[in-house]
């Protein structure tokens, strides 16, 4: 805020964690080549076992799916089924004869309750984008989903043969450099 247009703004070696908003024409640049980083995550403390090899912190994150979470400088990624890490080759499940646009069948599903997971959708008979939903219920190998948006159907409707993954709940955290949140509880 001190800083007019033109100026630079030398910055010493360090980690800031904040975020930097600077006015129009301002040069930041790092002091006499030290190494400068700006981080705007914040560090989560307080860690304790929460039930075998899973720690929980007390934490308010935003309550939209912009969120990432890091140990050290190693993005972990959000508990799902299938598991996978890789957000550019997704591992996705593949909905089974019977399905329709109110629930997934499927033969793999793992036996637990799904209620309250979100369900990750690219299905349909033309499935130009994707689509998420709500599992409402589940049972042994079938889902109820709850969509959002039916006007699209029978394009980006749930299919047999289309992909799913599930998200959002605990029951899927299973596998390390995993991560869940529960907002309503705000812990991580």
């Amino acid at each position: 805020t001190v800083v007019t247009q033109g100026w630079t703004c030398a910055v010493r070696a360090g980690t800031y964690r904040e975020t930097v908003t600077p006015n129009s024409g301002i040069t930041i640049a790092a002091y006499n080549l030290e190494t400068v980083i700006v981080d705007g995550s914040e560090p989560v403390t307080g860690w304790v076992p929460h039930q075998g090899s899973i720690y929980k912190a007390n934490v308010a994150l935003s309550s939209d799916d912009t969120n990432q979470i890091f140990v050290g400088s190693n993005m972990m990624t959000e508990a799902r089924w299938p598991n996978g890490n890789d957000l550019f080759h997704v591992r996705w499940a593949i909905a089974g004869k019977g399905t329709t646009s109110g629930q997934i069948v499927d033969p793999d599903l793992p036996k637990q309750d799904w209620t309250g997971a979100t369900v990750h959708l690219w299905s349909g008979v033309d499935p130009f984008s994707h689509e998420t939903g709500t599992v409402t219920s589940s049972s042994a190998g079938q889902l109820v989903i709850s969509l959002p948006e039916m006007g699209t159907c029978p394009d980006i409707c749930p299919a047999a043969g289309g992909y799913y993954y599930l998200l959002g709940t605990l029951n899927a955290l299973d596998a390390e450099e995993e991560w869940y949140y529960d907002p309503s509880a705000e812990v991580l």
